[in-house]
C-alpha cells in the first residue's frame, strides 16, 4: 500500500489528515524534523505532506533534507502564512505543490493524487535508466542504432501515454457532466467506450515495452504478421484525443483486399503511429489527413519520379515479385524544403519548428521499415503538404 508521511507540530492537523487519507493510503505521522527523518529512513514513504511553520526546524529547512534522503519523494507543502516568497522557496527546494491553511479537502486530495502520479512517473524513468545501463553492460557491442531503437520505444510509449491522458480528460469531463443528476444512457455508453479505448491503448503500450524488453533476443514468432487496415482504424480512433491531433480529421481509404503484412504487430503499430502523428503535428491549422492503402508488386513500388522533391530509403529491399502493402499518409501542412528533406530521416532532426519535437519519430520509422525488409518514401510540395509512403512485405498465403 502506498504511504503518506504527514509532518506537522499540531496534533489536531496530524489526526485530521490521518482520518482523511487512511482509507486510501497508509499514513504515518511526525511532529518534528527529527521524527520525520527517522520515519523516512525506516518506512520509505512515497509522498509527504509537510507544514512550513513548525516549532524548531521549519518545513522549508526540512524539505531539502528529506529530498536528499529520497530524491523521488514528492512533497506537498502546507502553511498558515502564505506568501509568494515562501511558495517560490518551497518549489525551488523540490516541493510539487503548495497549499494554504485552512485547506479545502478536495483540493488537498487532488494535490496528493498528483504527487503520487509524479512519484510513479519518476520511478518509471529511473527503472528505464537502470534498464538501459544494464543492457549496455550485458551488450558491450551495443551500437548507436540499437540505442536509438530503445529510445524510439520510449518515445512511442510517451505518445501513447499522451493519448491516454486525452481519454482520461474526456472521462473526467463526462463524470463532471453526470454530477448532480442521473446519468443518461448516452453518457454511460460514451464512458464505457472511452474505458475500452484506454484498455486498448494500454495493450499497445505493453506491446511496445515488450519489444523493448526483448531486445537482443530472437523473436518467438515464426511467422510475424499484422493487419495494417485494422491497425489504421485503431490508430485513427486513438490519436484523435492527442493534443496535436484534435484539430485534424482522418480519412481512411482501404485497399479493397487483404492488408496483412509480414511484420510484427508491435513494429507495425509503431511505424504507423509515428507517421500519422508526424502528419498531425505538421501544422496547427485544421486539416484532413488521408490514410490510403494499396497493394503492388515490388517492381512497381516507388518508381523513379524525376523532378520530384522526394527521398527513398530501402529501395534495395524491394523484391520484384514480392507483393507489398503500401500505406500513404498525406497531410496538408506547409511541406518540407528540399534542403531539409534528406536530413528528415536522420535521428533527432525535426522540421516542427513551432511545436518542437524530438526528431525521433521518422528516424524510428526508417529503422523499423528497413529492418522489416520494406521501403519508405517522403514526397513534399511546399505550401501543399507532405506524403509519407511505407511499403511493407505483404503476407503470401
Amino acid at each position: 500500500m502506498q504511504t503518506i508521511l504527514v509532518v506537522d507540530d499540531e496534533s489536531g492537523v496530524r489526526m485530521s489528515l490521518e482520518m482523511v487519507f487512511r482509507s486510501l493510503y497508509r499514513v504515518i505521522t511526525a511532529s518534528n524534523s527529527t521524527e520525520a527523518v527517522d520515519l523516512l529512513r525506516k518506512e520509505s514513504p512515497h509522498v509527504a505532506i509537510l507544514d512550513i511553520k513548525m516549532v524548531g526546524e521549519s518545513g522549508l529547512d526540512l524539505l531539502p533534507t528529506l529530498k536528499m534522503h529520497d530524491p523521488q519523494l514528492e512533497v506537498v507543502m502546507l502553511t498558515g502564512y502564505e506568501t509568494i516568497d515562501a511558495a517560490k522557496m518551497a518549489l525551488r527546494r523540490g516541493a510539487c505543490d503548495f497549499l494554504s491553511k485552512p485547506f479545502d479537502l478536495g483540493t488537498l486530495k487532488q494535490a496528493v493524487e498528483r504527487a503520487f502520479k509524479l512519484r510513479g512517473a519518476s520511478e518509471a524513468a529511473e527503472q528505464n535508466r537502470l534498464l538501459m545501463s544494464e543492457l549496455r553492460l550485458k551488450n558491450p557491442a551495443l551500437t548507436a542504432d540499437h540505442f536509438l531503437m530503445q529510445m524510439g520505444v520510449l518515445h512511442d510509449v510517451r505518445n501513447m501515454q499522451t493519448v491516454l491522458n486525452g481519454y482520461f480528460e474526456l472521462m473526467d469531463m463526462t463524470l463532471e457532466e453526470m454530477k448532480g443528476g442521473g446519468a443518461t444512457a448516452a453518457q454511460l455508453g460514451g464512458l464505457h467506450s472511452q474505458i475500452k479505448v484506454v484498455h486498448h491503448s494500454l495493450d499497445t503500450c505493453m506491446q511496445m515495452m515488450n519489444r523493448f524488453l526483448s531486445f537482443g533476443r530472437q523473436s518467438m514468432q515464426t511467422k510475424p504478421e499484422a493487419d495494417i487496415g485494422a491497425i489504421l482504424g485503431d490508430i485513427k480512433s486513438l490519436i484523435q484525443t492527442h493534443p496535436d491531433a484534435r484539430q485534424s480529421t482522418f480519412t481512411v481509404v482501404p485497399a479493397g483486399e487483404s492488408s496483412i503484412v509480414q511484420v510484427p504487430s508491435g513494429d507495425a503499430i509503431r511505424i504507423l503511429l509515428n507517421v500519422i502523428l508526424n502528419a498531425a503535428q505538421s501544422t496547427k491549422k485544421r486539416q484532413n489527413i488521408s490514410l490510403r492503402l494499396a497493394k503492388a508488386a515490388g517492381a512497381l513500388v516507388f518508381a523513379e519520379r524525376p523532378g520530384d522533391n522526394s527521398f527513398v530509403i530501402g529501395r534495395e529491399n524491394l523484391q520484384p515479385e514480392q507483393p507489398y502493402v503500401i500505406v500513404d499518409v498525406q497531410d496538408q501542412g506547409p511541406g518540407i524544403p528540399e534542403g531539409l528533406m534528406q536530413k528528415m530521416l536522420q535521428n533527432f532532426t525535426t522540421s516542427k519548428s513551432e511545436s518542437g519535437g524530438s526528431g525521433l519519430g521518422l528516424g524510428v520509422v526508417k529503422q523499423l521499415v528497413v529492418q522489416n525488409r520494406g521501403a519508405l518514401r517522403i514526397t513534399s510540395v511546399l505550401g501543399q503538404g507532405t506524403r509519407v509512403s511505407c511499403a511493407l512485405p505483404a503476407n503470401v498465403a
